[in-house]
């Protein structure tokens, strides 16, 4: 019989908590009893009822800034990075820079900000997109204290159907779905399965593998959503 057991209460800091995914850690984090510290540019993006379920918010200047990475890591028990994939400064420096901070602050449950395709069997240079990611990953392998843990989720709901409001959402930033003219683009015959999440299931998803009492030992997760074809979300 395989049997998951939880931590009790974590102090819990979300690098990037004004973000979209950002915002539904806050609430998914809260729903499970953790405390949650924000680190971000401007509060004033967040909603009053997400601002009032932190416990405090680190104001940061930028990526580099490695004070307030310091002051964001002091006391916490895990970090969940979730900056955005633009750009690739962010995805390697920013990320590699808030794990060294953890590391100060002998942090040992750090999630990545990898909620996309699995890439971890790929090599540098198949796909441009993961090469930051794969190139973390190595050196978090050869130089951390610290065992990450990446959470493939497959395409962000929200990103492939273009809501409105959404940063990512024209097709023109590599978004899928027009709702100006209701088309798709997409690559080959659209018969291949397409593993997919919401942005708030992955939330959901990060708050509890955080949670598990070994999440210490990092690795890899695939969760999802659902998983289908575009001819087949077509259809629905």
């Amino acid at each position: 019989m395989f049997v998951i057991c939880f931590v009790f209460q974590l102090l819990v800091l979300v690098a990037g908590v004004t973000g979209n995914i950002g915002q539904k850690l806050i609430d998914a984090l809260h729903a499970r009893g953790h405390q949650v510290r924000g680190l971000g540019r401007n509060p004033a993006k967040l909603t009053a009822t997400s601002r009032a379920r932190l416990g405090d918010f680190i104001v940061t200047n930028n990526h580099y800034d490695i004070e307030a990475l310091d002051r964001g890591c002091k006391g916490a028990d895990a970090v969940i990075c979730a900056y955005g994939v633009f750009p690739t400064e962010l995805q390697f420096d920013g990320q590699l820079l808030l794990l060294r901070a953890a590391e100060r602050a002998n942090i040992r449950r750090f999630v990545l900000s990898t909620w996309n395709n699995d890439w971890s069997r790929d090599p540098l240079g198949m796909h441009e997109s993961y090469d930051p990611f794969i190139a973390f990953r190595r050196i978090a392998e050869l130089s951390s204290s610290i065992k990450p843990i990446y959470i493939f989720t497959g395409v962000l709901a929200e990103v492939f159907w273009v809501l409105p409001d959404h940063p990512f959402g024209a097709v023109d930033l590599n978004g899928y779905w027009d709702g100006r003219d209701k088309s798709m683009s997409f690559w080959g015959n659209g018969e291949k399965p397409m593993p997919w999440s919401t942005e708030r299931d992955a939330a959901e998803f990060t708050a509890v593998i955080i949670s598990i009492d070994d999440a210490e030992e990092g690795g890899c997760w695939n969760t999802v959503s659902g998983i289908h074809s575009v001819r087949e979300l077509a259809a629905v």
